[in-house]
């Protein structure tokens, strides 16, 4: 018995268009069943020994002249008999959509009870298989302003739709603005018409009015001047430049850098940044700039606001370091040749302080608000003060009363969005906008989709995150460094442990051998600290307190390496007789008293009086492969035993080498060397 047959369920339900006991969204196919449809499946599972109840669960309505499928909302616990649809699945069965309005009770009412057949459609009829991919077409009724049509429906459509049926109108609410888009087509392996969209593979194709696939419009929007969602041009971390007026730029500001423009602008630290969402704006501060307090380089997204004579048609800005710029040269520092001009407050020669006070005591006038600003004869009737601000034309003052006095009648702003919050001035709720409120749109940082930020909770607020973003982070992925299991909300942290880990960690210990690359582990080394292969030939059981004898049989080996070689005819070894950059002279090879005066005198003498332990000793010709790959990184910004510890664990392979190193090492500069 398959398993549709298993868990089959058909049931007569009743649908009230005035009852508002349970209220849903107008545009999606989810509805409310009782509660005694889940005890039936539940029942059936045990029944059967299922493993699992399907999912997601799709319905299967009708009237005696209509049908469509649905998705489950939620269960009631009201009746066992009423249903709540919403506007969208009333449409499609033709019957009354819900009404919420509080009206009473007549005979014209009950006349509207409609009696629905629901079952339950596995894989929606039984035939759509969920694991194989299906492809719909979507016909938007107007251009919509949309940057990105399939990330946007990738977003919106498993969110208020389960199923999708050739034919079907789709609606979607978002961010102000109604998306209507007619399902042309839907298509699968099979030749079905309605698609389950929960958990599945789905190739979208957008028929625009038009008939091309261009994925935004050029119709215009006075709010955001033009501009679409998110849509901004970036500047790949450029010093200085132009910001068009309307237009959103993506700027790069390191550790103690401030953007400086001759302009007013709006900032954020996301992609929708404009004259109504803003982390800070500028109409409130003499000096049009703003500072990158942090010690990370950080991407900001800078708005330039239209005035009202734009004929330059942008504002020019530079990024400097803290202090490396003023607009003012009056902070610059006295030298002993420069005095203070007591009229204009500017440095200048001493030889000509008679000559330029006089200038400035006749023509010159320090603004009397304080604001230091300097004017030939008068203050001109353009220069105001407000707050703690001021500037200088008509128009900078007009935007800084719309954005900060705008409460003159203690009427107050209301957010358009959300509808709830009410703040005093345009500043504050542009803010509100950017940080906080529940139905604006911003980019999780997860799934980077572009979606509503939704009504926090406790545990979004603690930390600091939208709705989407905690259920989002929720979900779980692998580490790439350790592999286990984590919360994307916890992955970066759970990286940072890592790094701590890592720079918590000593340079690895290299054989004492110069021509090895051997790393010696600390807890098994020997007295001299070569690597097991390079010790091999000098380990003794002989009772050594000393070392008396272990120098003997170090001499040893020198001896017999410069005397007879190592038969390597490629050997770099200076103190081996096979390799041809032997320093020792050949008339001493000749013989073996010869030989044995220069380890003696020369070579040993050399161990001994060095700083550290430094032996050359002759490897093999794998080691020496080895040992080139090594000398390929050194010099650079690792020490010399990570390179030998990641040519150890990555063996010859240069990008292996240098992604290991990218991943375990410490560096240089974060040891201060």
């Amino acid at each position: 018995m398959t398993q549709d047959k298993k868990l089959e369920i058909l049931e007569k339900l009743t649908y009230h268009p005035h009852n508002g006991a349970k209220v849903l969204s107008k545009h999606t196919d989810k509805v409310i069943l009782p509660e005694k449809i889940l005890h039936s499946l539940v029942y059936l599972q045990k029944l059967h020994d299922l493993s699992s109840l399907p999912h997601p669960l799709v319905f299967r309505l009708s009237t005696p002249s209509q049908n469509t499928y649905v998705g489950v909302k939620e269960f009631h616990d009201k009746d066992e008999s009423s249903i709540f649809l919403s506007e969208d699945v009333s449409k499609r069965l033709n019957i009354c959509p819900p009404i919420y309005d509080h009206i009473e009770e007549t005979a014209e009412i009950d006349d509207q009870v409609e009696s629905l057949s629901i079952e339950l459609a596995l894989n929606v009829s039984a035939i759509d298989n969920t694991t194989k991919k299906a492809i719909i077409e979507l016909a938007p009724r107007e251009n919509y302003r949309v940057l990105d049509w399939k990330s946007f429906l990738e977003a919106t459509l498993p969110a208020n739709y389960t199923a999708v049926t050739t034919n079907d109108v789709l609606t979607f609410d978002f961010d102000q603005q109604n998306f209507v888009l007619d399902v042309v087509s839907v298509k699968t392996t099979e030749n079905i018409r309605t698609v389950c969209v929960i958990d599945r593979d789905i190739e979208l194709k957008i028929k625009t009015p038009s008939g091309s696939e261009d994925k935004s419009s050029s119709e215009p929007n006075d709010d955001n001047d033009g501009l679409l969602p998110g849509e901004y041009v970036d500047l790949f971390g450029d010093k200085e430049g132009e910001i068009k007026f309307g237009e959103r730029v993506k700027l790069k500001i390191g550790p103690a850098e401030k953007i400086v423009a001759d302009g007013e602008f709006s900032l954020a630290f996301d992609q929708f940044v404009s004259n109504s969402r803003f982390e800070i704006a500028t109409m409130n501060q003499p000096e049009k700039e703003w500072a990158n307090e942090t010690d990370d380089e950080i991407n900001v997204y800078v708005y330039g606001f239209r005035n009202h004579d734009d004929s330059l048609g942008a504002m020019k800005f530079t990024i400097v370091k803290e202090g490396g710029q003023d607009k003012d040269d009056r902070s610059e520092i006295l030298d002993v040749d420069s005095v203070r001009c007591i009229y204009c407050k500017n440095i200048i020669k001493a030889s000509s302080k008679v000559l330029h006070e006089n200038f400035c005591r006749r023509n010159n006038v320090l603004c009397p608000e304080g604001c230091g600003e300097v004017f030939f004869k008068a203050v001109p009737p353009t220069h105001w003060h407000c707050c703690l601000t001021y500037g200088d034309g008509e128009w900078s003052k007009q935007l800084h009363a719309e954005y900060m006095h705008d409460d003159v009648n203690l009427v107050g702003v209301t957010c358009k969005l959300c509808g709830e919050y009410h703040c005093t001035t345009k500043y504050v709720l542009s803010q509100h906008v950017s940080r906080e409120c529940p139905k604006a749109i911003h980019e999780c940082r997860y799934c980077h989709l572009v979606v509503a930020r939704g009504v926090p909770c406790g545990e979004s607020r603690f930390y600091g995150v939208s709705l989407h973003e905690w259920l989002c982070g929720s979900k779980t992925t692998e580490c790439p460094k350790c592999n286990k299991i984590i919360k994307l909300r916890d992955l970066e942290t759970h990286l940072k442990l890592h790094d701590m880990d890592r720079l918590n960690n000593t340079i690895p210990q290299v054989c004492s051998n110069a021509l090895c690359v051997n790393v010696v582990e600390t807890v098994n080394a020997n007295a001299i600290g070569l690597c097991k292969d390079c010790f091999g030939s000098l380990y003794s059981t002989v009772y050594d307190p000393d070392g008396k004898k272990l120098m003997q049989r170090i001499e040893r080996r020198y001896i017999l390496q410069i005397k007879n070689g190592c038969g390597f005819c490629d050997c770099e070894n200076e103190l081996c007789g096979s390799s041809a950059k032997c320093k020792v002279p050949p008339q001493t090879r000749e013989s073996m008293a010869g030989v044995v005066k220069f380890v003696k005198g020369e070579v040993m003498k050399e161990v001994l009086n060095r700083k550290g332990l430094h032996f050359e000793f002759c490897v093999s010709s794998s080691m020496d492969q080895r040992r080139r790959f090594v000398s390929m990184f050194e010099g650079g910004e690792w020490a010399r035993g990570w390179i030998c510890k990641s040519n150890e664990a990555s063996g010859n392979d240069v990008n292996a080498m240098g992604q290991w190193l990218e991943n375990h090492a410490v560096t240089n500069i974060e040891y201060n060397i």
